[in-house]
C-alpha cells in the first residue's frame, strides 16, 4: 500500500467527518482520532496509525486511484534537519532555504547519498561551466529556479515518461512479447520490500532482521517510494529477470554506487553541501531526465561523459500500475557501461592503480565493514583521493579557516553473490575536521602521521590476536579477529575524532598507545590464563602467549619511539 500523508491529513483536517465515524473505519479509537488531530504531526505518526487512518480516508472520500499529481519540484518528499527536527520538502523548497537546513535526513545514509547525486544533477546541469566555488558566498541564483519551471513536466511522478516511471507503452515497447504489461500482469514486478534498502527482500530470500514487520513491509508513503526508487538505482540488485530486447544478449546491472566506494563532503548546512559536492565540469551537461527515452536506451552501453549522466545513470525502466491505492512495480533491467581509464571519472568515485598501472575504481566488501576512516586518511587526502575530495583546495582561500567540515564515506554493501548483488550492510563513517587542517601542510602532515601511527599499532594489535586465536582454535580465525578488533576500532575512531573536535594532545603518541595497551590488557590478557595458550610453547620466537604479549608491548613502544624522533 502506498500511503498518500497529504490525504490523512486532509481526512483529519474535515471536521464535518466525525472521530467517532473514522474510528469505526479505521479500526482506532475515537479518542486516538481526537489525539491525531490534536496533535496535527503527519511525519512523526506511527506506520500503523497511518495505514488505519489512510484507509478511512479511502472509504470516506472515496479516492481509489492515487493518482493524484505528486511532482517532485512542488511536492515534499525531502527529509531535512532543521533546527526543530524533520520534515519533508519539495526539490524548489530545498533549493530555496537550503543555508535554513543542516542536512538531508532520508531513512538511511545511503539514501541521503543518493537524493544528494539527484539534487546535483540538477545544479551540474544549471551551472555547467562555472566554478561551484563562485556560489558559495552568494546562494542559488534565478537561472536555477528558472531551470526548474521549464522542466517542471519532466519532474511529474504520476505522469508519462517520468524518469522514474515511464509510460506503459514505452515500457512494452521496449521488452519481449512475454514480458509486455497487460491488466492483472503479476510477473516481471518487484515489491517494495524489494525497493526498500532497509528490507531488500525478494520473492526468493525472505529478509529476516527486517526493520518492518511482515504486515507493513509492501507499506510506504509516495515520498517514501519516490526516494526509494531513486536510491535502488544506485543500489539494485541483479536479480530482475526481464531485459530490453535491444540488449537481451546482455547481463542486467548493479547500482552505479555499488561500484565506486563514494567518499564526499558535508558542510556546516546543505547549501554549503551541495556546493562542495559540485564539480566543475565544462562539458554539455545531460541528466537522464532531458533525453528522450529512445535515445537513450540506444546508448546504455556507453559510459556518460558528464556528471549529470552519471549521477542519474539507471540500473532499471520502471512502469507503476495503481489499482486501489496498491501499486504494482514493473521493472526492466538495463545493461551497465562498462568504465575504463580513459572514461568520465566519477567525482564521488575513489580511484586506485592497479599492479599494471591501470585506473581502476574501488568499492567495498563486506570485508571492510568494520573499517574506519581514521585509517585510511592516506589513501583520502593524498594517494587517491575522490574528485570532490580533491576539489577542496579550490575554497582554501574562499571559507574560514576554522571552517568544520565531515569527511564522508558511506554506501550499501553487496553481498558479493553474482547471482544477487543486493545490500548485506550498510556502511558509514565520518570524520570532523576544518579547512585549515587540510590546507596548512604541518597540520594536514600531523593528521597523516596519526592515521599512519594508528595502522601500526592496529598491524600489531591484530598479528596479537591472530597468534592467540591460533592456539585456540584450529581452522578459520578471522571472525575472531573481527569480532576482538571492531570494538578496539570504534574506540580509536571515537579518540582522534574527539582530538580535532576538542584539542590534539602534545603526547598523542602515547594517548594512542595507551587505547590499543589497555584494550589488549583487558580483552586479550585474560585469554593467557586459558589452559591450552598456557601450554603453547614454539620453537621460533615468540616462544609462547606470554611472549606473543611482549611483542605486541614492544611494536606499540617502537610505534611511539618513531612518532618521537619524527617530530
Amino acid at each position: 500500500m502506498i500511503i498518500d500523508t497529504e490525504k490523512i491529513k486532509a481526512l483529519l483536517d474535515d471536521t464535518s467527518i466525525t472521530a467517532y465515524k473514522i474510528a469505526k473505519i479505521s479500526g482506532m479509537t475515537a479518542a486516538a482520532v481526537g489525539y491525531q488531530r490534536k496533535i496535527n504531526d503527519i511525519e512523526r505518526m506511527q506506520l500503523s496509525t497511518a495505514v488505519a487512518l489512510y484507509k478511512a480516508y479511502q472509504v470516506l472520500k472515496g479516492d481509489k486511484d492515487n493518482k493524484n499529481s505528486f511532482n517532485l519540484l512542488s511536492s515534499p518528499w525531502i527529509p531535512v534537519l532543521t533546527t526543530e527536527g524533520t520534515k519533508e520538502v519539495s526539490v524548489s523548497d530545498l533549493f530555496k532555504n537550503a543555508s535554513e537546513y543542516r542536512q538531508l535526513a532520508g531513512d538511511s545514509e545511503p539514501q541521503n547519498l543518493a537524493m544528494l547525486r539527484f539534487l546535483l544533477a540538477i545544479l551540474q546541469t544549471v551551472y555547467q561551466g562555472r566554478q561551484p566555488k563562485t556560489l558559495i558566498n552568494k546562494g542559488f541564483n534565478k537561472s536555477l529556479f528558472d531551470y526548474l519551471t521549464a522542466n517542471e513536466s519532466k519532474f511529474e511522478f504520476q505522469g508519462d515518461n517520468n524518469f522514474l516511471n515511464i509510460g506503459v507503452d514505452s515500457f512494452n515497447s521496449l521488452v519481449s512479447e512475454d514480458d509486455k504489461i497487460y491488466p492483472g500482469k503479476k510477473t516481471g514486478s518487484v515489491e517494495i520490500r524489494q525497493i526498500d534498502r532497509r528490507i531488500s527482500e525478494s520473492k526468493n530470500s525472505p529478509a529476516l532482521f527486517s526493520s518492518r514487520s511482515e504486515k507493513y513491509k509492501d507499506t510506504a508513503t509516495i515520498s517514501e517510494l519516490v526516494r526509494w526508487l531513486i536510491t535502488y538505482q544506485g543500489y539494485a540488485g541483479v536479480t530482475d529477470k526481464v531485459k530490453l530486447t535491444q540488449y537481451k544478449d546482455k547481463s542486467i546491472s548493479s547500482g552505479w554506487l555499488f561500484k565506486i566506494d563514494p567518499v564526499y563532503i558535508q558542510g556546516k548546512n546543505l547549501f554549503d553541501t551541495l556546493v562542495l559536492n559540485m564539480f566543475f565540469d565544462d562539458k554539455p551537461q545531460r541528466p537522464i531526465w532531458e533525453w528522450k527515452l529512445t535515445d537513450y536506451i540506444d546508448q546504455l552501453t556507453t559510459f556518460p561523459d558528464n556528471t549529470a549522466q552519471l549521477y542519474t545513470l539507471p540500473a532499471r525502466l520502471f512502469h507503476i500500475e495503481w489499482n486501489q491505492g496498491e501499486p504494482t512495480i514493473y521493472a526492466a533491467g538495463l545493461p551497465a557501461p562498462a568504465f575504463n581509464e580513459d572514461d568520465f571519472l566519477d567525482p564521488f568515485a575513489t580511484p586506485y592503480k592497479d599492479k599494471q598501472g591501470v585506473l581502476k575504481l574501488k568499492y567495498k566488501s563486506l570485508n571492510d565493514f568494520r573499517d574506519e576512516i581514521v585509517y585510511s586518511f592516506k589513501d583520502i587526502l593524498v594517494d587517491n583521493p575522490t574528485r570532490i575530495i580533491a576539489g577542496l583546495s579550490n575554497y582554501y582561500r574562499v571559507l574560514p579557516s576554522d571552517y568544520d567540515l565531515t569527511i564522508t564515506n558511506t554506501t550499501y554493501i553487496s553481498d558479493g553473490k553474482p547471482a544477487s548483488q543486493t545490500p548485506a550492510a550498510e556502511y558509514s563513517k565520518a570524520f570532523d575536521v576544518t579547512i585549515d587542517t587540510l590546507s596548512d601542510d604541518k597540520k594536514k602532515g600531523l593528521l597523516l602521521a596519526i592515521s599512519d601511527t594508528a595502522n601500526a599499532m592496529l598491524s600489531s594489535f591484530t598479528l596479537l590476536v591472530k597468534n592467540i586465536e591460533s592456539i585456540k582454535h584450529n581452522g578459520d580465525i578471522k571472525p575472531y579477529i573481527e569480532k576482538a578488533t571492531f570494538p578496539l576500532n570504534e574506540k580509536v575512531a571515537t579518540t582522534i575524532n574527539r582530538w580535532f573536535n576538542f584539542g590534539l594532545p602534545s603526547d598523542w603518541n602515547n594517548q594512542l598507545a595507551d587505547v590499543f595497551t589497555n584494550y589488549a590488557n583487558d580483552n586479550v590478557l585474560p585469554q593467557l590464563s586459558v589452559p591450552r595458550v598456557v601450554q603453547y610453547r614454539n620453537d621460533e620466537y615468540p616462544h609462547n602467549a606470554f611472549e606473543m604479549m611482549g611483542l605486541f608491548q614492544s611494536q606499540i613502544n617502537k610505534a611511539c619511539e618513531q612518532v618521537n624522533q619524527a617530530l
